[in-house]
């Protein structure tokens, strides 16, 4: 049966990488030092592709006359720092809701009135290594502030603790994992083996990012808010 338990996914890299035989368990030491690459390599991997399953919605309360909202342990939104906000919307008291359009810091720090309040239309995330911050534009008033935000974020994936833990990765995943992590543990093994490591790793990658899609198909539109420069001008 298909498992995403840590000492299960561990078990089979190390099959995988040569250095247990089958049937066989890794030993205590052994199993330790796996898990911490194992962490490892849960949290780089959360960086590529989309991991639907990490992406959350949490409502964000206005206040007027504040313009930057903190996400992190003891913030204005309460969480383990997240990766990304993907998209904003405002939500106004009544339930109509209006999608934000993000900004670079580029054009952040370009913006002539960074301090006006009215209705909320852009939003800036940054990203620092112990918090995110949303910054918006323009800085919520008294009526805005009746509304609130609705940000969707890429979250980071939930490390195994020990070796019974769950990774918490959907169970398409697992074969990718022992592969992955067989990667590592390979160090030093005869290239046949590295090599074999490496490439079903990287065939199981791409197919599991090829499936972690959204189901709506992707459709392309003008960006009106773009400027248009000429050498003439």
């Amino acid at each position: 049966m298909t498992t995403t338990v840590a000492s299960a996914i561990i078990q089979k890299a190390y099959q995988n990488a040569g250095k247990v035989a089958r049937g066989l368990t890794p030993s205590p030491v052994q199993l330790l030092d796996a898990l911490s690459t194992l962490s490892d390599i849960i949290a780089f991997e959360v960086t590529k592709g989309l991991k639907l399953w990490l992406e959350t919605e949490v409502t964000v309360s206005l206040v007027a006359g504040r313009q930057a909202y903190s996400f992190r342990p003891g913030g204005d939104v309460s969480m383990v720092r997240p990766l990304k906000i993907k998209e904003a919307s405002y939500v106004a008291s009544g339930g109509a809701v209006r999608a934000l359009t993000p900004v670079s810091r580029e054009e952040w720090n370009r913006q002539p009135n960074r301090s006006g309040s009215g209705q909320v239309t852009q939003y800036f995330s940054e990203k620092l290594y112990d918090r995110l911050n949303l910054y918006c534009w323009l800085t919520p008033d008294t009526v805005a502030a009746t509304g609130h935000l609705l940000v969707v974020l890429a979250n980071q994936g939930s490390l195994p603790l020990t070796v019974t833990s769950d990774t918490r990765f959907p169970p398409e995943w697992s074969l990718f994992l022992q592969w992955r992590l067989g990667q590592e543990l390979a160090t030093g093994m005869p290239q046949e083996i590295t090599m074999r490591c490496d490439q079903i790793a990287l065939t199981y990658r791409e197919h599991v990012e090829a499936f972690d899609v959204e189901e709506a198909p992707t459709r392309f539109a003008i960006d009106t808010q773009a400027q248009s420069w000429s050498k003439f001008s």
